[in-house]
């Protein structure tokens, strides 16, 4: 009979021990538990999307499908803006225009064609601009890029959805040895839909 009690005794024991242990288990859970960090999502990239409409030595240039990874972004600077667009069909334009406090002057002109200047001027020289068109030929070359060497660049209009520049002027094939073989240049990009690189050191935004 003692024998029953005792291992009567100890089975109840041996249950309470095991919810005490089992509620222990529980509120160890409680505490140590930790929801996760929501994970900030990064800024969806736009789709760009725009056109190019230009005459380049009397023939027609045009883009409108752009190479959504060989796009770059338009990239903000204290005194200056960037960018590049490719389309599908491996033409191009580049644009650089440099003046002091350039994006806080829209529309700006700029008359002065880094083209046109020596290598030594051309880091002294506050206010120019570069524009090159790239129409690749069959088998792709240095003349396939016609850079403005005279003539006008023009930020017409910009906005967090609109970019507007055109151009006029006369141009050369990059690589030749006698800029004095000039060609008419003029055209206009738009940039309905963008991205931005700001690299301004005190960010306006």
């Amino acid at each position: 009979m003692m024998k029953k009690i005792i291992s009567f005794v100890l089975f109840i024991i041996l249950i309470v021990s095991c919810k005490n242990e089992t509620k222990k288990n529980e509120n160890q859970d409680v505490k140590t538990s930790v929801l996760p960090t929501p994970v900030k999502k990064e800024q969806e990239r736009k789709i760009i999307t725009g056109m190019v409409e230009a005459q380049i030595d009397g023939q027609p240039f045009n883009m409108n499908t752009f190479d959504q990874k060989l796009t770059t972004d338009v990239t903000f600077l204290d005194n200056g803006i960037q960018f590049r667009i490719n389309d599908v069909n491996k033409k191009s334009v580049l644009v650089n225009m440099y003046a002091p406090d350039l994006l806080k002057h829209i529309p700006i002109t700029i008359s002065q064609q880094t083209s046109a200047l020596e290598i030594e001027e051309a880091y002294k020289v506050k206010t120019q601009s570069r524009l090159e068109v790239v129409i690749p030929s069959e088998q792709p070359m240095q003349g396939d890029s016609k850079v403005l060497y005279t003539g006008t660049v023009s930020l017409e209009e910009l906005s967090e959805n609109k970019l507007v520049v055109t151009f006029s002027g006369n141009g050369f094939s990059s690589g030749s040895t006698l800029k004095k073989e000039l060609f008419p240049m003029e055209g206009k990009i738009v940039l309905d839909n963008f991205n931005v690189y700001d690299f301004r050191t005190n960010n306006m935004n």
